[in-house]
């Protein structure tokens, strides 16, 4: 028994017709919408984890401050919306002051390691959090 493979030109041609083509308006649209959901997801986050310290402060300026502190985030290598996330509590933590403190400063010199160091970073403060609570 033998196998017989062709090949059809207008097969190729249909196919190549029938490709969905997204352009570059829509692709910064769904990118736009994908990070507006993002922070509002982030906002929600943010709240619930420093009901007392914010206080009232409104959801406009939340989100404000959340654009700022991941435009941060991004300059110094954080990327990824585990790490942007990782990098906003901290700024929250510390009143806005995360990329400054002593122990940070030095570690985000090496673009490669800054998610790395910021997940050090965060778990050692979440273990120090967790310390407080449980005395």
């Amino acid at each position: 028994m033998s196998l017989s493979i062709s090949y059809s030109p207008t097969l190729e041609i249909n196919a190549r017709l029938s490709m969905l083509v997204i352009s570059q308006r829509q692709l910064s649209q769904l990118d736009k919408a994908a990070l507006d959901e993002f922070h509002l997801r982030l906002i929600c986050f943010i709240k619930e984890a420093f009901q007392e310290k914010l206080g009232s402060v409104s959801d406009s300026s939340l989100e404000n401050y959340i654009k700022i502190s991941h435009d941060k985030s991004i300059a110094h290598g954080i990327s990824s919306e585990k790490g942007v996330a990782m990098w906003i509590y901290l700024d929250v933590a510390t009143n806005g002051k995360f990329i400054e403190l002593e122990e940070v400063r030095g570690a985000f010199s090496d673009i490669k390691k800054s998610e790395q160091h910021l997940a050090d970073i965060f778990n050692r403060l979440a273990l120090m959090e967790i310390r407080k609570t449980a005395k």
